[in-house]
């Protein structure tokens, strides 16, 4: 009777449970998990920013839990993490231009002054990268304080600002998105 008690159980709770694998978009593996202060995250959906005809990284946005709210993924201060592969070599300062370009998309002129010194800061950050290669690896760990940056999984440094992460996470899932096919791939509704 225990057996089938356990066998039901596992039944149930393998039925109940929304699985998520690891995918492979255009070529590149993106993990169906991921860390972020020490808080286990599940790859809400990931997809490829493209512009005019080239590929330029494939994003991957990683969230306690899978939503398709993008405004719940957005104002959540839970940990969230957001990883850009590269899919071509790029400066610093090009994807520094096209991240502030989507966020001023997104904001009011009084949020962009508000948010202006962190912002300054996170492009501090990435400018210390200098120039990136195919493959290499950008990382923002968020959570209710502001960000974490990563560059090939080797820290940059961090920006402590709670409007920071959100206004970061517009540029994809925002009202004005960099890309609308890619905004619906992050929520897994593509």
């Amino acid at each position: 009777m225990f057996t089938h008690r356990c066998a039901a159980l596992t039944l149930s709770l393998f039925l109940g449970l929304s699985t998520t694998h690891a995918a492979t978009i255009a070529g590149v593996t993106v993990p169906d998990s991921a860390t972020v202060q020490h808080q286990a995250l599940t790859l809400n959906g990931a997809g490829v920013r493209t512009k005019v005809f080239f590929d330029i990284y494939v994003a991957a946005l990683y969230t306690k839990a899978r939503t398709q709210d993008a405004r719940a993924i957005i104002y959540d201060r839970q940990p969230r993490q957001m990883r850009l592969t590269l899919m071509r070599n790029l400066d610093a300062q090009t994807l520094i231009d096209a991240l502030k370009e989507g966020v001023h998309a997104n904001l009011t002129e009084p949020e962009r002054q508000e948010i202006g010194p962190a912002l300054e800061q996170f492009e501090q950050h990435m400018r210390s990268v200098g120039q990136a290669k195919t493959g290499d690896l950008v990382q923002l760990d968020m959570d209710a304080q502001g960000l974490q940056i990563l560059f090939n999984q080797t820290v940059l440094g961090r920006v402590d600002h709670q409007d920071l992460a959100p206004a970061l996470l517009k540029i994809w899932l925002g009202h004005k998105p960099v890309q609308s096919s890619l905004k619906q791939a992050l929520l897994g509704l593509s």
